[in-house]
Formats: C-alpha cells, sequence, structure tokens
C-alpha cells in the first residue's frame, strides 16, 4: 500500500492501518505500506513498512515489489512530492503482473464531502 509521508510518521497511532495489517497476517498475506520515493526501480523492490504482531509495532524493512497495489499517497500541499506519487504510481500500475485495487481516482475526499 503506497501512504504518504504525514501516514509513515503517525503510523504508531494508525489503528486502522494496524487492523488491516492484522487481518493480513490472519489470511496469510504480506501487509507493508511505504512511500512512492521509497521504491528502488533498479532492483524491483521497495523500503517499507510492517506490522509484527509479537512485538506490537511498525518495523522497517525491505520488500519485494508489490503483486497488489492499494495507493493511498496523496499529496495535497506538496506539487513536487504529489509529481513524483503520480510518476510512481503509473509506473506501477503500467504492470500487467500486478493486481491494482483502486485504479481509478475521480474525485477526492474533500469533494465527496
Amino acid at each position: 500500500m503506497t501512504v504518504s509521508d504525514n501516514t509513515v510518521g503517525r503510523l504508531a497511532e494508525d489503528g486502522e492501518l494496524r487492523r488491516t495489517a492484522e487481518l493480513a497476517a490472519e489470511k496469510g498475506v504480506l501487509f507493508y505500506v511505504f512511500t512512492p520515493d521509497a521504491i528502488d526501480w533498479e532492483k524491483g523492490r521497495v523500503a517499507g513498512y510492517t506490522y509484527n504482531l509479537r512485538n506490537r509495532r511498525w518495523e522497517e524493512k525491505l520488500f519485494p515489489a508489490p503483486q497488489v497495489l492499494y495507493d493511498m499517497a496523496t499529496y495535497p500541499d506538496d506539487p513536487e512530492k504529489r509529481r513524483i506519487a503520480r510518476e510512481a504510481n503509473r509506473l506501477l500500475r503500467d504492470d500487467w503482473r500486478r493486481q491494482v485495487v483502486n485504479h481509478r481516482r475521480y474525485f477526492g475526499k474533500w469533494q465527496t464531502y
């Protein structure tokens, strides 16, 4: 799951992501979050965070490029980071072997509200 820098900064307090990680573990799914700028395109891996159920905390590790992508990395207040995120997500989505969960963005949460 791609997330923003702000989300990474508050992983310890984010109960929703923790619960998602716990549910994924119950199903035997490797769940991790990463920012779009943490992708090593040449090596096909990302630096991200996974929730350690034993220690009850998030740990930073290297992971393979994701097989399934859920994009939550938005940067409404930072045009440069938004550009990097869009380009990274375009490249991730272009790989036909990758399943993209939210493949289209029609409008943002504030437009929905």
